[in-house]
């Protein structure tokens, strides 16, 4: 439905994308951004053709409860208001989906774990992946197409904006790397802010591709993969190599030998790609940006275990500048690369329930069930939160509400 792939736009564009961090419109973006995914939602409501309303009960129930866990730490720890009503919009905006769209939908089509919604989102990250990798051709690489404009970004280390070129508002220049050997290459950043966020959704992406879509074009597969080597990224370098190797795993083979030959070659080719993903890894080791990612794990563990079960409250990130070096803090590499620590940091143990708990239930389950699908997507996700600056964002939200409600008939 058109309504699913508008939702999927606005999902699309709270994976910090480089709009949000316009200087001319900062501040105002979110409050856009809140009005335009519920008049989604409402017109995904009014759409259905039928509400069934014992769903009313349980999603009114899961509301109230949800409510009181986020107001609870809020009175235990205040935290930043703006920060707290986005997060509390989007659990809302994903209980309310689920028992009004989904549940229906899933009534007509056979749809489950907001299967639905994801593949609209992979469609959409498609698109914008083939025209990032137009204009990453032929405007960044080739130099062919000049920028149409440009923009000034507070997606910085200190906040200072810097200015960033612009093609018709579709492709923007955020960065350039010299990496593996290559010189200045610059690398795809779509309509992200930075090179791992582009990587980070296409991967998200992927995910969905590789293990939700039951009818798998391997042309989105190909291009996805295309877009994620374009940004450079050597955690999204990893990431493709563990989708392989799932893959593997799930690959349906029943003869005898087939399967043999698999028992085989599988830890072979887990050896193999421990060690690519240690190259990928060491060529990194010297530079600046490998040094922050590393302390940031640091900072964020000091920062934590002083307020290990609520935090410091959801917002609060400059604490985390109390915790760090002097010449980081003076340098004004005040960034932080990770969500794991962003959350424990901000929410705590009890925030962290909901993200822990949904990797743990799924891990638990898909090895008691043998279920290395759903056991590969809590796996993926989970490497992309701990390793990625993802927390509150809605598509990371989405998923572990998806791994919470997981059945094994799915």
């Amino acid at each position: 439905k058109i309504s699913n792939y508008l939702l999927a736009v606005a999902i699309l564009f709270d994976c910090n994308v480089i709009y949000q961090y316009d200087v001319s419109n900062y501040g105002l973006y979110n409050k856009l951004w809140s009005l335009f995914i519920f008049a989604c939602l409402i017109v995904a409501i009014v759409s259905q053709n039928r509400i069934y309303f014992h769903q009313i009960k349980k999603c009114v129930m899961v509301l109230i409860l949800s409510l009181l866990w986020i107001a609870l730490h809020f009175v235990i720890r205040p935290g930043e208001i703006g920060s707290v009503a986005l997060f509390v919009e989007k659990i809302l905006f994903i209980i309310i989906y689920y028992y009004f769209v989904e549940k229906n939908f899933l009534k007509q089509q056979n749809s489950s774990g907001l299967s639905t919604l994801l593949l609209a989102f992979r469609d959409v990250v498609v698109l914008v992946a083939i025209v990032s990798l137009f204009f990453w051709l032929f405007a960044s690489v080739f130099e062919i197409i000049p920028p149409t404009g440009q923009i000034y970004s507070n997606w910085t280390s200190d906040g200072t904006p810097k200015a960033v070129f612009s093609w018709l508002g579709l492709y923007f220049e955020t960065q350039d790397v010299d990496s593996f050997g290559m010189n200045a290459l610059t690398r795809n950043t779509a309509i992200f802010t930075e090179a791992p966020m582009a990587s980070m959704t296409f991967c998200f992406a992927l995910i969905i591709d590789a293990f939700i879509d039951k009818k798998r074009n391997n042309i989105k597969t190909f291009i996805l993969i295309l877009a994620i080597a374009s940004t450079v990224s050597s955690t999204g370098y990893v990431f493709i190599i563990c989708v392989f190797l799932f893959k593997y795993c799930l690959s349906n083979n029943k003869e005898g030998v087939g399967q043999k030959l698999k028992f085989f070659l599988l830890p072979i080719l887990f050896i193999m790609s421990l060690v690519g993903a240690a190259y990928i890894f060491s060529d990194k080791l010297d530079t600046m940006s490998y040094i922050l990612r590393a302390d940031d794990y640091i900072v964020g563990f000091d920062a934590w275990q002083s307020n290990p079960l609520f935090g410091w409250g959801i917002g609060k990130k400059s604490i985390l500048i109390n915790y760090m070096d002097a010449w980081r803090a003076l340098s004004g590499y005040w960034g932080f690369s990770n969500g794991i620590f962003t959350v424990l940091v901000e929410g705590g143990l009890y925030i962290g329930i909901f993200y822990f708990g949904a990797f743990a239930k799924s891990f638990i389950l898909s090895i008691r069930n043998h279920d290395v699908q759903y056991f590969a997507e809590a796996f993926l996700v989970l490497y992309l939160f701990v390793l990625t600056v993802i927390f509150y964002n809605l598509i990371l939200l989405v998923f572990l509400f998806r791994l919470w409600i997981y059945k094994n008939n799915e």
